[in-house]
């Protein structure tokens, strides 16, 4: 049995020092390829394209290529995955159909495919949009697909997209087809309208000169008019673009620092949903109309002033600490810690940076000393709890939705109705001291007294309508933060994952990316010592 142990605590050992840091990030940036313009001739000026109907976005994805360089089984789960996106956002999103007369030596030329299907002549005919997938063995580990649009019309409309998928994609884990969806729903939306190439073209950008750097924001109408409204501020001159993290994060995502959860920033997090801003960006290029409903599930700094836009994540007063918005940044390393839209656990996450940290980043006393999110300006947020290390069977393990079950012996429930709360309850009934943990309960809001309702094994326990701390709650001991009820319980119909919105809120009113790991031994060392002396009983 020792010996076993022993085993065990030096795959831990190797596995932290040899993955110190990793992500699964967007490559959108190699394809290189600009897309190609085409010109009226091809273009049917037919009555469905003089009609101005907004009718829902019709995709379809040429598989040839892809069905040769895969497994039937792994070609079926991306069938499968595609199948689902494409619905989605059919509900989301609707489009001006225009007849566009292509054929293969065009796709050939220009989007660089040169095996695909029969009847190109009519694609787009019967589509909005063709998407050719194909695998790309050259993207690194940490690169799991890339996409961008390569076919467009002269006002920059895309009608064909690249997406390329790294051959390294496990597609065995649990929720690999819920990771995939939003994976690839990011990508689809580089195609679609999120890429520099749109920007510039549309007009959608500006550039500004702070302290001798050249930030990019993204200061289109329904862009700025959704952004007052999440973050409450009537003064907003656009939402920056990504300006660090290499050339396949900068100038083509959200800054994390900002946007912190939404799909469309630059590496994969595990609280990943639509926000209004993102939806207002297809709007403004003019080519979509927009379903917004969202669930509301975007809530990274939402409601909290100008000042969250403004100011630092972290301030230091008299070497005192401190932050302003302590539900979505933290201050307290290793301390238990909800992501902001309370979907999954997490804890706050800091490391040391060996190269050290730029001053304008530097929110402690030890000067190397950061959040994980470097796309986020080093500001500590919430991150996946380090127990996670031994649950590979899932990408999103501390998902409240679709995760890992913890600590279903003092109520935790993982479903479509769980949230995250910090909390160190433990019923009366069971033995144990209260440990703070993040755990998910199944909850349900009151609409009419504007309480949350919390489920912890057979009990309840009612949240009151403002940020709060409960101790000792009739039936258990130690204490529960309950967020803020206008905070969590903002969905028309309730929903607590992305796709769960689109697909429940779709039904009701229409009838037509890395995650990262900082597995130091340094942060860690209170596991490792539990190893060791489990080694030793």
């Amino acid at each position: 049995m020792k010996l076993y142990v022993l085993y065990f605590l030096m795959k831990i050992i190797i596995f932290i020092n040899y993955y110190p840091s990793y992500a699964f990030k967007c490559g959108t940036h190699l394809i290189k390829k600009k897309p190609f313009k085409i010109g009226n001739d091809k273009v049917n000026n037919n009555k469905r394209k003089l009609s101005n109907e907004f009718t829902p976005i019709k995709i379809k994805v040429d598989y040839t290529l892809l069905s040769t360089q895969i497994s039937l089984s792994n070609l079926n789960f991306y069938k499968e995955i595609f199948s689902d996106i494409i619905k989605y956002f059919n509900s989301l999103l609707s489009v001006q159909h225009i007849d566009v007369d292509i054929d293969e030596k065009m796709i050939n030329e220009h989007c660089d495919i040169d095996t695909i299907g029969n009847g190109v002549e009519r694609w787009l005919y019967d589509n909005d949009l063709i998407i050719f997938p194909y695998i790309d063995d050259s993207y690194d580990q940490e690169v799991l697909a890339a996409a961008s649009a390569c076919l467009v019309l002269n006002d920059y409309k895309p009608i064909g997209g690249l997406v390329g998928i790294n051959n390294n994609f496990h597609n065995n884990k649990r929720d690999s087809k819920p990771f995939m969806e939003m994976l690839l729903m990011h990508e689809l939306s580089h195609v679609l309208a999120f890429h520099p190439v749109f920007f510039d073209s549309l007009n959608l950008m500006i550039t500004e000169e702070i302290d001798g750097k050249n930030y990019t924001f993204i200061n289109s109408p329904k862009v700025i008019e959704k952004a007052k409204i999440h973050f409450n501020c009537s003064e907003i001159k656009g939402i920056q673009l990504e300006d660090q993290g290499g050339e396949g994060s900068v100038g083509s995502h959200w800054e994390a620092r900002y946007m912190l959860g939404d799909y469309m920033i630059s590496s994969d997090y595990t609280e990943i949903v639509i926000s209004d801003i993102t939806l207002a960006l297809f709007e403004d290029t003019g080519f979509y109309k927009v379903n917004y409903y969202t669930g509301g599930l975007f809530r990274f700094g939402k409601n909290q002033g100008c000042s969250f836009l403004n100011e630092k994540c972290i301030k230091s007063e008299d070497n005192i600490v401190m932050t302003s918005f302590p539900n979505d940044f933290c201050i307290e390393k290793g301390k238990y810690f909800c992501g902001s839209s309370h979907i999954s656990r997490g804890q706050c996450r800091m490391t040391e940076y060996e190269e050290g940290i730029e001053k304008k980043y530097q929110y402690f006393n030890n000067s190397s000393l950061g959040g994980l999110f470097i796309s986020a300006d080093y500001c500590p947020t919430s991150y996946l709890s380090f127990t996670n290390i031994i649950f590979n069977d899932y990408y999103y393990p501390d998902h409240c939705y679709y995760g890992n079950p913890l600590y279903s012996s003092i109520g935790e429930v993982i479903g479509s109705n769980s949230l995250c709360f910090e909390s160190s309850l433990i019923p009366l009934d069971k033995t144990g001291s209260p440990n703070e943990k993040s755990i998910c309960y199944k909850i349900e809001c009151d609409k009419f007294k504007k309480n949350i309702i919390v489920t912890i094994g057979t009990l309840k326990v009612i949240c009151p309508r403002n940020r709060t701390t409960l101790s000792n709650p009739d039936g258990f001991k130690g204490e529960i933060i309950c967020p803020d009820y206008n905070l969590v319980c903002s969905s028309e119909v309730p929903c607590n994952n992305m796709i769960d919105c689109i697909e429940k809120k779709s039904t009701a009113i229409r009838s037509t990316y890395v995650y990262l790991f900082d597995y130091s031994l340094n942060n860690n060392f209170y596991f490792i010592y539990l190893m060791f002396i489990l080694y030793l009983l």
